[in-house]
């Protein structure tokens, strides 16, 4: 009941919008890519505007990876790439679009390098969004790959673990 959440529209926004509720004096945490985006804006949040550390959450160490992560990291490897052949199916043509080994690199990163190699230079991964949100709103947490409902899971509890926090500071106030 206590939990809003609110997509800021990108790592270069969460700074601005975070500033913009605290000064209404809300409670907030955000949750951040841990790719050099992210960094930039934790550093934003953190080091020039108002939200102590512990209210800035970076997806890579949530979700216990090290290096760069993204929201799309979330998803399976396989389901992700799924949604971006069928994205990319007019350009790809009889094309299968295949991506290097999971690295420190995102799989938008490496969706990317993908496409460059089938001769497509620009990846939009809004599209690909767009096709995963349409196929989420007929699931259930059973149709989902297990390594999907698994990352999801643990951005939710370390979110619930903020909230418990905050009730405890406020308890103790």
């Amino acid at each position: 009941e206590e939990l809003v959440i609110t997509p800021a529209g990108g790592a270069s926004k969460v700074a601005y919008i975070g500033t913009i509720l605290r000064g209404q004096e809300l409670r907030v945490a955000v949750l951040l890519d841990s790719d050099p985006e992210g960094q930039s804006a934790y550093e934003q949040l953190v080091h020039r505007w108002i939200l102590a550390d512990k209210h800035v959450l970076m997806l890579g160490p949530v979700l216990g990876i090290e290096g760069n992560r993204c929201l799309e990291d979330m998803f399976d490897e396989d389901y992700y790439l799924a949604f971006a052949q069928e994205s990319y199916k007019k350009e790809l043509g009889k094309k299968k679009l295949s991506v290097q080994p999971q690295d420190k690199r995102t799989i938008v990163q490496r969706v990317e390098a993908g496409l460059k190699e089938c001769g497509i230079e620009t990846f939009n991964k809004g599209r690909v969004a767009k096709r995963i949100m349409k196929d989420l709103a007929g699931k259930s947490l059973d149709d989902l790959p297990a390594e999907t409902v698994e990352n999801f899971g643990k951005v939710i509890a370390e979110v619930n673990a903020l909230v418990a926090r905050w009730r405890d500071e406020e308890n103790q106030a």
